[in-house]
């Protein structure tokens, strides 16, 4: 396998390895010394995240690295690639993350399923069509820092009893056992406004995550849990999910999306800490679409 990979120049080489994903370049480090190489080029890993993510979300990270950092070479790619992929939850990569927790319709109709679509960061999407009762879960990690949370969404104009909708994180927090729950619940006037855009949109959450540096502190990253739910026992109908996010928060930043609503219909949050068995709301917050 050595006198192969000889034979090509490094640069093809690379572009062939940017094409498997992490776990398998990593896999492919460990087989000899000389694919090991390969792989520590941090040409292979900037090739790999720019073939999987969009370039403004690489951006938004890279904006936010140190510049010792940047003139790491490859450490500072791979780790820039480790940061986005953990960043990122796609709903369809998993359908283990919805349930739906009511008996099957008598009139046959369908909860939800899984649809292609192009325009989709994952190649499909979840099509959220006459449903009752449901839940959806999903985990991203992250290191400590103070993120925005983004769910890409589409909206039907033919779209009923969203306005009823939950989003919730967790941050865990498990040596000390407790976590800080963030809620908020758009008003209809923000699918009314997503319906008329009628295209994927970042539908960014009313509340900013901040996990603060803990010293003596082994866990170098930290889970949120991500959780959609309904607080109105409506039928829902007319949404489409692709994914949830975090990005590095930026201070005073407004989506260009922002502008275009009122503020009368902007989304009210509730930031919530307190330990896993009781929780207290210390603050309400306000939000935006992106």
């Amino acid at each position: 396998m050595k006198d192969i990979f000889e034979k090509f120049p490094h640069e093809i080489i690379a572009k062939v390895f940017s094409l498997l994903n992490g776990i398998d370049l990593y896999s492919i480090s460990l087989v000899n010394k000389n694919l090991l190489t390969h792989t520590k080029d941090g040409l292979v890993w900037k090739l790999a995240c720019q073939n999987e993510f969009k370039r403004v979300i690489i951006n938004e990270w890279l904006s936010h690295e140190s510049t010792s950092s940047l003139n790491q070479g490859h450490v500072q790619w791979r780790n820039l690639y480790s940061k986005l992929r953990n960043s990122i939850s796609y709903f369809c990569q998993d359908e283990k993350c919805v349930s739906c927790n009511a008996p099957k319709l008598d009139n046959g109709l369908a909860r939800y399923r899984i649809v292609p679509d192009e325009e989709s960061h994952f190649g499909k999407a979840l099509h959220l069509q006459n449903i009752w009762l449901f839940e959806i879960n999903t985990n991203i990690t992250v290191a400590p820092g103070t993120y925005d949370i983004l769910i890409r969404v589409k909206c039907e104009k033919k779209h009923q009893g969203l306005g009823g909708l939950r989003f919730c994180t967790e941050v865990l927090n498990k040596k000390k056992k407790t976590k800080e729950i963030y809620t908020c619940s758009p008003q209809k006037a923000v699918y009314h406004q997503l319906a008329s855009r009628n295209e994927w949109v970042e539908l960014m959450l009313s509340y900013v995550i901040t996990i603060p540096e803990r010293k003596n502190n082994t866990e170098k990253k930290y889970k949120l849990a991500f959780n959609i739910s309904e607080e109105k026992k409506y039928m829902k109908s007319g949404l489409l999910l692709d994914y949830v996010r975090c990005r590095p928060h930026v201070e005073d930043k407004l989506p260009h999306f922002s502008r275009m609503i009122s503020p009368v219909s902007l989304m009210h949050g509730i930031l919530s800490t307190g330990t896993t068995s009781s929780v207290r709301q210390i603050r309400r917050v306000r939000g935006w679409i992106g």
